[in-house]
């Protein structure tokens, strides 16, 4: 394992409440900031989607502005370049056009002076150039100097007809004067508002400086912020979209921050759960199965009455590094909860299978060892498989113990009976182990299927202090060894236990197993050990 890891496994395991505490800070970190990089994404998204739309939108406009330009330069000034007459029929023919139209409010004919000589409104009154509107005659002095052929347009407040009423004018000249066609300002405004911007903007037909909205014509320095705009490709003007300085309603702001606490509360849940993941103690555990980390030490049993040695009990270990052990008791609880347990023990089982068949541990014959298996395990064949594959690998020469450690009463139902059965047969020796405390009753007394006890250190300590506990605990054994039961205590630390022990009147072997005779060793000490034990045998 890296040195990340093994960080991080240790204060898993070891540390499992500020674990628990950093992975709701990384959590809420983490979705905050994806969900506020979501926000800004989305909004940056949605607002280029507008605005792609919004001129999509302009450009429509545009086309519709542009068509009705057309028409007036199409329906009047075409027949106004082939006849620039004055006649009664002509002005006949020009009131029919502008009482048609939707949108033309008067045509008027100006002569090469500049002079109005025919109008839809005034008929054929000559107005001299002088008495002109101010709003339009500097514009036809203009066109006529220049002597040009393009349309061009003039946003007004109103005429000396019409005051107060804007209207956008459209100059065209023809062979000896200009012909100017007003076109109402209002269905201008009208075709703005044909199309839906969203209500935090406003549309404005532009000419120059000049600028029609539905507030009336205004300069174009006193608008706000132009988010888009649209130039027309035939003529002189362009249509803005104004951003209003709207502010955000209460409920828009309330709708805002709720989707933003769903959609952080969604990753928040989301994040946690990968980081439980990353952070998960069977994670751990299944890693460490999967790459062999687990290893084992063997604490020795000895006689009670000559201090022989007659077997040992496998104890698993997880040590990371030099420096990091994680204990069993909290990694096999563990293993327990997300049924890694029986997963542990085999691996147990087949390493030292194959460490006596390869000669890494040299056993002598007749020698137990014994090993922690779960209620749960033996309603699996797998136990069945996994000894016997020991037995093949070590061929019989050393004896099995399967030491049942019960948090859980053993139910016997027909798989856990069919396993007990076959294990009997292979010669495996099964344990009850802990017994005094917990689900251990005095069933495994008198059950065929336990060849053995072992006794609890706990049940020692309670018959040192107490005289109740002491015959209880003499009975038990007496008990025991008429039906046949070895019997193992474990946790032996004080002589004063040896004493007790020593003082019943038993019929049987006692086999005695705690730190006051040997702690657990390690393979290497285990196997250093066991041949100084044999030889001085």
């Amino acid at each position: 394992m890296s040195a990340k890891d093994i960080r991080t496994a240790v204060n898993t395991f070891n540390y499992p409440d500020k674990v628990k505490k950093k992975v709701v800070v990384y959590a809420s970190l983490i979705s905050f900031a994806i969900v506020t990089a979501l926000f800004f994404l989305s909004g940056c998204i949605v607002n280029e989607m507008g605005m792609h739309l919004r001129s999509q939108d302009l450009s429509l406009v545009v086309k519709n502005i542009d068509a009705v330009i057309d028409g007036v330069k199409k329906d009047i000034g075409d027949d106004i370049q082939r006849d620039v007459s004055c006649s009664s029929g002509k002005i006949k023919i020009l009131q029919s056009k502008v009482q048609k139209s939707s949108y033309v409010r008067s045509v008027t004919l100006y002569d090469a002076e500049g002079n109005i000589y025919c109008s839809s409104s005034r008929w054929d009154e000559f107005i001299p150039h002088r008495q002109v509107s101010e709003s339009v005659r500097g514009d036809i002095e203009r066109i006529l100097k220049q002597e040009t052929s393009a349309v061009t347009l003039k946003i007004i407040q109103g005429s000396t007809r019409v005051p107060g009423k804007p209207a956008v004018v459209i100059f065209i000249p023809f062979n000896g004067g200009v012909m100017t066609s007003a076109i109402d300002g209002q269905s201008v405004i009208n075709l703005l508002n044909n199309f839906y911007f969203g209500s935090n903007y406003y549309h404005a037909f532009s000419v120059g400086e000049s600028v029609l909205t539905s507030a009336g014509v205004r300069q174009r320095n006193t608008l706000g912020k132009s988010v888009i705009f649209k130039d027309s490709d035939d003529y002189d003007y362009r249509i803005y979209e104004i951003e209003l300085n709207n502010p955000v309603s209460g409920w828009g702001i309330f709708s805002l921050m709720l989707i933003f606490l769903v959609a952080f509360f969604f990753c928040f849940t989301v994040v946690k759960k990968q980081l439980n993941k990353i952070y998960s103690r069977a994670r751990f555990i299944e890693s460490a199965l999967k790459n062999k980390h687990f290893s084992y030490d063997i604490q020795p049993c000895f006689t009670l009455a000559g201090k022989q040695s007659r077997g040992g009990e496998v104890l698993a270990r997880w040590r990371l590094d030099d420096a990091n052990v994680i204990s069993p008791g909290v990694f096999i609880p563990v293993a327990e909860k997300h049924g890694l347990v029986n997963q542990i023990a085999e691996y147990l089982i087949a390493d030292v299978a194959e460490k006596v068949a390869s000669g890494e541990i040299l056993i002598p014959a007749g020698f137990c060892l014994g090993f922690n298996v779960y209620s749960s395990h033996f309603e699996s064949l797998s136990l069945v498989t996994a000894c016997e594959d020991f037995f093949a690998k070590t061929q019989h020469k050393i004896k099995l113990m399967l030491e049942l450690t019960e948090r859980q009463e053993l139910t016997l139902n027909e798989t856990v009976n069919t396993v007990l059965l076959r294990l009997k047969t292979m010669g495996v020796e099964i344990a009850v182990d802990d017994f005094g405390t917990g689900s251990s009753g005095l069933r495994y007394l008198y059950d065929d299927s336990f060849d053995c006890i072992k006794i609890d250190k706990i049940f020692i300590e309670e018959a040192l202090l107490n005289v109740r506990a002491r015959m209880v605990l003499e009975a038990s054994m007496q008990l025991a060894h008429r039906l046949g039961k070895r019997i193992v205590v474990e946790g032996i630390e004080k002589e004063s236990q040896i004493t007790l022990l020593k003082s019943f009147p038993l019929t049987g072997e006692v086999i005695i197993q705690g730190y006051l005779w040997s702690r657990p060793l390690s393979l290497a000490n285990f196997t250093h050990w066991l041949r100084q034990e044999w030889a001085a045998e």
